[in-house]
């Protein structure tokens, strides 16, 4: 989307040395060399985590079997590592997305500016030169994160996408988002990822992130796809703009959005109601995606209610999943991010995970 002639927002690729090619290079491999085994908790039930939000009494009733139960444990030093790759092509269309109740983040920094760069310039101290002033405006951009009165929307963890991609060769996204998982998968050096996202904001970052990135994945091709998922996906696999690997994908991962917690520029906003977004995006969507599985392949979904649990669209979404030809559950990863004062990670019951829904097309 066209951007103010001046915008002196504090993006994270003004930081980005020696340049924003070479950094996220470097957070690539870092992602490539993360190893994600060490972090994952198998413990069933809910000791470890609990997905807050959602009612597992439901989803887990008798006469159905359990989601057997993954937990996945992310350090506070991954996000200097890898976590904000995506930021460094997408963070201007970030910043453009509201979190309901709140203006964009780009709209407070505007309201606000002089208040946080003061804040900013007293946390850094006195100095000079362009070290100095560098760390000015990396503070600058904390201060707006930390500030109550503003709320960004949620960017995946790429390090949790690395590990649902696992050994799946082909990949389909229809909620491609900031490009989290097109940075997993170039990482993970599938053969085939296709990213499905409406928003006009984000598809020349996912250009500049593919240029930026496909030296070290050669043998990945990507496809975006600039449209809404339930026209994407209406065609029958083989038709249409989404391409279709011969017997299926091999792995559909997604995290569509949270019916309306996030506004996103450039999108049209879900409807007001909850069941008629459902109908109307959510349903379709997994429909035409589901009939790209391949057999033997999985489809995983990045989702969970809004706080209080109300509208249970989740419930709804594995009701139907369950219902789909040949699905069997495979998984509920849950991930969550440790507390800096408990870095080893003990058994505490984490009260607040996310979940990824996973099943299996029978082969």
């Amino acid at each position: 989307m066209p951007q103010p002639k001046t915008d002196d927002f504090p993006y994270k690729c003004m930081f980005a040395r020696p340049s924003v090619k070479e950094a996220a290079t470097d957070m690539l491999i870092a992602l490539r060399k993360h190893n994600t085994a060490s972090r994952i908790r198998t413990l069933d039930s809910e000791e470890y985590a609990e997905t807050a939000h959602v009612n597992m009494k439901k989803i887990n009733c008798p006469g159905k079997p359990r989601f057997p139960e993954i937990t996945i444990v992310n350090k506070p030093k991954d996000y200097a590592a890898f976590e904000t790759l995506s930021d460094l092509f997408n963070e201007r269309a970030r910043m453009m997305c509201k979190v309901k109740g709140y203006s964009t983040p780009h709209e407070f920094f505007t309201a606000h500016a002089a208040e946080l760069r003061a804040r900013a310039e007293e946390a850094v101290g006195s100095g000079s030169g362009a070290a100095h002033r560098q760390i000015i405006e990396e503070r600058l951009r904390e201060e707006i994160y930390l500030d109550p009165r503003c709320k960004e929307c949620t960017s995946h963890k790429p390090q949790v996408a690395l590990s649902v991609i696992d050994d799946a060769r082909t990949v389909l996204d229809f909620s491609a988002g900031w490009g989290d998982r097109l940075a997993a998968a170039l990482a993970a050096g599938v053969d085939l990822y296709c990213g499905i996202d409406p928003n006009p904001a984000v598809h020349e970052g996912y250009s500049r992130m593919v240029s930026a990135l496909q030296r070290l994945a050669p043998n990945t091709r990507v496809a975006m796809v600039q449209d809404t998922a339930q026209a994407a996906l209406a065609p029958p696999p083989g038709e249409g703009p989404v391409p279709h690997p011969e017997g299926g994908y091999d792995l559909v991962y997604t995290s569509p959005p949270y019916f309306d917690l996030e506004v996103y520029s450039g999108a049209p906003a879900p409807g007001s109601a909850a069941r008629a977004w459902f109908e109307a995006f959510l349903r379709p969507a997994l429909e035409g995606a589901w009939k790209r599985v391949a057999p033997g392949g999985r489809m995983a979904i990045n989702i969970n209610n809004k706080r209080g649990g109300r509208p249970g669209y989740v419930e709804w979404m594995v009701d139907l999943v369950d219902a789909f030809p040949g699905a069997q559950r495979a998984a509920l990863i849950k991930y969550y991010g440790l507390d800096p004062a408990d870095l080893e990670g003990s058994k505490r019951r984490q009260k607040d995970a996310q979940p990824i829904w996973s099943w299996r097309k029978d082969a």
